[in-house]
């Protein structure tokens, strides 16, 4: 039988130290009727309370970029593509842009006149 309390250890600038779960916790065994309990503080422990002082931080300074309310319209799926960026780029997507640029930048240079356009397309004059 394992003997475990309402607490974790957690090392802290090279020093253990014991971290009660709830209020007492030391003092409190974890038996099968309190076990659910126990995980659940366990786990808000760890990803939420643990890191709250970087989270904190985090978010006040990502607010100063962009408040609060704009961040609010975005679902957790959009808010990531936006910060993250896509996890597969759209290869077909990118070609299709370029190739409309490239034949519209084509189309402009085939229609100038004059000494820029022999530059650009590479032709010498005829008349001199």
């Amino acid at each position: 039988m394992i003997y475990e309390t309402f607490t974790t250890m957690e090392e802290r600038f090279g020093e253990m130290v014991t971290i009660d779960l709830k209020p007492g916790g030391a003092d409190i065994a974890v038996t099968d009727e309190n076990k659910k309990e126990y995980v659940d503080l366990a786990v808000e422990y760890y990803i939420s309370k643990r890191v709250k002082d970087q989270f904190d931080a985090f978010m006040s300074g990502f607010n100063e970029l962009i408040p609060q309310d704009l961040i609010n319209v975005f679902d957790e799926r959009e808010l990531e593509s936006l910060i993250g960026g896509m996890s597969k780029p759209e290869i077909d997507v990118y070609v299709s842009r370029f190739s409309f640029y490239l034949i519209r930048v084509l189309r402009f240079i085939k229609g100038m006149t004059g000494p820029i356009s022999r530059i650009i397309v590479g032709t010498r004059s005829t008349t001199r």
